[in-house]
C-alpha cells in the first residue's frame, strides 16, 4: 500500500474549518524514502462559500506566525473546488486502478490527530458534494504512532517554513517512517 502525508493550513480548528493550504507527499514508511509532492494554496473566500468555518482565535494565532507562513498563503490561491479535484488527482495518479474505475484510491492517508487533517478534508469534500477519493478505513494517525515512539522526531530536521503545509508534511513523514522503523525492527 502507497502512504501519503497529509498537512493542511486552516482558519479554525473545527471538524469543518476553511483550508487555505493543502500540502502531501508520497512516502514508504519502511524505508524513508520519499515520493512525489503535492501543495496548493486555497481561496479562504471560496471556503467561506462552501460553509467552511473560521475562527477568530485561529486568524489571531495565524497573524502572530512568520511572515513568511503568512505571505506563502495569499501566493496563487485556488478555488477549493480545483483545489480538491488537482488533490484528487494527485491520488489517482499514485492508483491508476482507481483511477480508470472511479473507485477509491487505495493509500494510506496520514494525518496528524485522529480528528483534524483528514476530517476536515472529508468535511471540505463533502461541502462540495464529492466523494472521498480514498477508502475512509485507510485514514492513519500521525500522533498516535508517534505517542508510541515519543523519540522519533529526535534528530529528524525541519526543512523550509514552519506551518507550510508541503514543508511540515515532509517533516511529519520522516517522524513516521523512524518511528515505523522502530516498531517493526
Amino acid at each position: 500500500m502507497k502512504h501519503i502525508m497529509l498537512d493542511l493550513e486552516t482558519m479554525s480548528t473545527a471538524s469543518n474549518a476553511a483550508i487555505v493550504a493543502i500540502g502531501a507527499v508520497e512516502f514508504e514508511p519502511a524505508t524513508g524514502e520519499l515520493g512525489r509532492t503535492f501543495y496548493r494554496n486555497v481561496s479562504l473566500a471560496s471556503c467561506q462559500d462552501a460553509g467552511l468555518d473560521v475562527e477568530a482565535g485561529t486568524i489571531t494565532w495565524w497573524l502572530s506566525r512568520s511572515e513568511e507562513a503568512r505571505k506563502a498563503l495569499l501566493e496563487d490561491a485556488l478555488p477549493l473546488r480545483e483545489a480538491l479535484k488537482q488533490f484528487n488527482d494527485f491520488l489517482y495518479s499514485i492508483d491508476r486502478d482507481a483511477a480508470r474505475s472511479g473507485k477509491a484510491v487505495d493509500v494510506a492517508i496520514w494525518g496528524k490527530g485522529s480528528d483534524f487533517d483528514n476530517v476536515i478534508l472529508a468535511s471540505a469534500y463533502k461541502a462540495l458534494k464529492y466523494p472521498l477519493p480514498w477508502k475512509y478505513r485507510n485514514n492513519r494517525d500521525v500522533r498516535t504512532i508517534l505517542a508510541l515512539v515519543p523519540s522519533a522526531c529526535d534528530g529528524v530536521e525541519s526543512e523550509g517554513t514552519k506551518h507550510n503545509a508541503l514543508d511540515d508534511a515532509i517533516y511529519q513523514a520522516r517522524c513516521v517512517s523512524k518511528a515505523w522503523q522502530e516498531l517493526t525492527g
